[in-house]
């Protein structure tokens, strides 16, 4: 059974909280949580005999999980029907694009590349997705670009689909894209002989499209590549 708490009691997974301790856990106006509720359905309190919300611990995780999408751009209607899973895989893919915060990793008005190249992405919007991606490598640089763009955002377009949030037209267009842009990166990049190489291998049989190999073809032996896009490899 659920126990009823005034007090903001984190111990008690079965406690529920009321609005003032919902507000100071998650730093949500009461006027936003009603609003995320009624209009979105971000979550669904229960009621006490009086009628006030009462908020389980899921409930307040739920919250701040889309809180911290909002403040990474996302509109709370785009990210309010996310399940549980998918808001947690958002949150980590921003936390590692935006630690440290740096305005390169922003559109030109001020909105996250990752957030503005998922809307791009939604709207099978190719050219606006690949200007943006490119746009970013040329700000930040191969490395930055690998570790805090595109990592991410296919880590976030593999976690929609798989949690059939976003169709496999949008991932397949977002992938042939990013596809595109690291091929792009690699053509204009130079470096000294001693850049690292990586040694990138797949099942006898399986087909890979990361090589820099046309037409794809099944590999059973590794590939020599250089991962980072500074010195090739040979297919």
């Amino acid at each position: 059974p659920w126990t009823y708490s005034m007090t903001t009691d984190r111990q008690d997974p079965t406690a529920l909280h009321p609005v003032r301790a919902v507000v100071e856990r998650t730093g949500l106006t009461p006027d936003l949580l009603r609003a995320w509720e009624r209009r979105y359905r971000a979550v669904e309190p229960q009621r006490s005999a009086g009628r006030q919300r009462l908020y389980s611990e899921t409930d307040i995780a739920r919250l701040s999980l889309l809180k911290a999408a909002v403040d990474g751009g996302w509109p709370i209607s785009h990210v309010a029907p996310f399940t549980t899973e998918a808001l947690k895989a958002l949150a980590a893919a921003l936390k590692r694009a935006n630690e440290p915060a740096s305005p390169a990793i922003a559109t030109a008005d001020g909105d996250s590349v990752i957030a503005a190249a998922l809307d791009a992405t939604e709207r099978c919007d190719d050219r606006t997705l690949e200007m943006l991606l490119r746009r970013a490598a040329l700000h930040l640089g191969v490395d930055e670009m690998l570790d805090r763009v595109l990592s991410p955002l296919l880590f976030i377009v593999g976690s929609l689909s798989r949690q059939e949030l976003l169709r496999p037209a949008n991932e397949h267009l977002a992938r042939q894209v990013i596809r595109r842009t690291l091929t792009w990166m690699m053509d204009g990049a130079v470096a000294p002989d001693s850049a690292p190489l990586v040694v990138v291998g797949t099942p006898s049989g399986r087909c890979t499209k990361s090589a820099r190999c046309s037409p794809p073809q099944p590999l059973s032996v590794p590939r020599v590549l250089s991962l980072d896009g500074r010195r090739r490899g040979r297919c």
